[in-house]
């Protein structure tokens, strides 16, 4: 007979996740249960339950209560705490902060119901087995709500992406809503993802927009991205010391045989199995600052001498720039003060110049990229953003409608819309390719993406070939219709010149 006090094995049982993150954060901010009552209008006896994991809040009212437990925390928590919980979250400000727990805690409340609902316990065993799942729900299990800890995260995983549906490898990344840009950068965030690259590539320029958008996406956080036969058919992700989940697809739709593991000793083995696989060889694409690539020069140079460039932009760059503007731009930069040399900069744009003037250059262009300028001005000048003036915008514009010319050394044309009819992809990267090597500068991001492997920079030019070749109907090729689309827009920047207030343009 067990003789063992009832109460005190009640204490050592593991609480639900819910009850252990809403008892950390209390404990942070050092509120006291009363005071959470009184903020919820709730009796202190439902906070304890809460927090013992004896109880949940209501489905019903769940949402409610929670958006409200947040604003209490970050209201009346300790600032000392707030500060730690600012850095935890990897935010800037208190609103910030309440939004992040709020979904910190969501997440939390809805694993435990789900787990609630599926097994009739609210703690994960350390261990499940499932003979098969459907990928969506594969995927739901993916999304573990560990992956909120962004103040330290280290993710490992295998995802045979490509067998995947387009609908399902969105979600597989976490971008299925398709907001690309985070204006937060998680540098404590290390994602290593292995993809198999076996296959035909039949839907090569969906596949190739995917991958694009979802380095685009996944632009604020330490991404690696690696190639392997091995992740052929298979699903894997691991997170150090607390994850582990891994199946096999049988169907593009389908797992079988997976396991989903909880704690360190079970995810341990996965994560390591997987570490040991993603190795410098098999890195699909190599990072670099490019304040570093431009302050070496000497990769930016080769690659712009390299035989058979092929330039897709999504955004205006300092290569569209003539002589004369790159100069008023590069001496207000340097007014700002800039950390490459001037000297530097303006031997970059001669080399640039020079190659675009003997026609060396496939030039496709975003007509996005063009229209966006009339309007905002926006230029991306090397490593920064600057703000073009309206005289200097109709430069600019005079200078794309002479690449249109016959006797130009530059072969122009137009992308008008989007090369895949999917929000989901609607990225406009900036591709630097040629015979030798492919380099990328993805929107909102301070590093450019040099391909590593000649089997990813061989799937890059093809994809360029078969857009430049017509085979997206979205590209404009006829020089007569680019004319008279960049004609207008030149139109249009001198209407607004027009009626601009007499200084209005020096306020630009």
């Amino acid at each position: 007979m067990d003789k063992r006090n009832p109460a005190r094995c009640d204490e050592m049982e593991p609480k639900n996740r819910f009850s252990t993150l809403l008892e950390h954060l209390m404990s942070v901010a050092a509120l006291k249960h009363y005071v959470v009552a009184q903020a919820l209008q709730y009796d202190v006896s439902y906070i304890s339950k809460w927090i013992g994991g004896k109880a949940l809040p209501a489905e019903k009212s769940a949402e409610d209560v929670l958006r409200r437990l947040s604003r209490c925390l970050v209201e009346q928590g300790e600032p000392q705490g707030l500060v730690q919980l600012i850095r935890d979250y990897q935010v800037q400000d208190e609103q910030e902060l309440s939004l992040a727990i709020y979904d910190n805690l969501m997440a939390e409340y809805n694993y435990v119901r789900e787990l609630q609902r599926s097994s009739g316990a609210v703690v994960a065993p350390n261990v499940a087995f499932y003979p098969q799942l459907p990928l969506k729900n594969f995927i739901g299990k993916m999304h573990h709500p560990v992956l909120r800890r962004v103040h330290s995260l280290d993710i490992m995983a295998v995802l045979d992406l490509f067998s995947m549906p387009s609908e399902y490898r969105m979600q597989a990344m976490g971008i299925q809503s398709g907001g690309y840009l985070n204006q937060h950068r998680y540098p404590h965030v290390h994602f290593s993802l292995m993809v198999s690259l076996r296959g035909d590539r039949k839907a090569l320029v969906q596949d190739v927009m995917f991958l694009t958008s979802a380095l685009t996406a996944l632009s604020h956080i330490d991404l690696h991205l690696y190639g392997c036969d091995f992740a052929y058919g298979k699903a894997l992700m691991a997170v150090r010391d607390d994850f582990a989940i891994s199946g096999m697809l049988i169907r593009p739709d389908r797992c079988v045989a997976v396991n989903v593991c909880e704690g360190p000793e079970n995810s341990a083995p996965l994560y390591s199995t997987i570490q040991a696989l993603c190795t410098r060889e098999r890195l699909l694409f190599q990072p670099e600052p490019l304040r570093d690539m431009l302050c070496s020069g000497a990769a930016y140079v080769q690659a712009l001498l390299a035989p058979g460039q092929q330039w897709m932009l999504g955004r205006l760059t300092e290569h569209t720039l003539p002589d004369d503007l790159f100069g008023e731009i590069l001496a207000q930069c340097e007014q700002e003060g800039m950390a490459v040399d001037r000297a530097r900069l303006e031997e970059l744009h001669r080399v640039a110049a020079a190659v675009m003037q003997q026609g060396r250059v496939r030039l496709l262009l975003y007509e996005s990229a063009v229209s966006d300028l009339v309007v905002s001005g926006q230029v991306e000048f090397f490593d920064r953003i600057v703000q073009l003036t309206l005289a200097q915008r109709a430069q600019l514009l005079q200078q794309l409608m002479s690449w249109n010319e016959a006797e130009s050394g530059v072969e122009l044309r137009l992308i008008h819309g989007r090369l895949v009819p999917d929000f989901q992809y609607d990225v406009h990267p900036c591709m630097f390719l040629n015979e030798t090597g492919a380099t990328l500068r993805l929107e909102g991001c301070d590093q450019v993406l040099h391909v590593n492997r000649p089997e990813m920079a061989a799937a890059y030019l093809t994809f360029f070939e078969e857009i430049w070749n017509g085979e997206a109907p979205v590209v404009v090729q006829e020089p007569e219709q680019i004319r008279q689309y960049l004609a207008h827009l030149l139109q249009n920047v001198r209407m607004l010149a027009d009626i601009q207030p007499q200084n209005g343009e020096e306020n630009k």
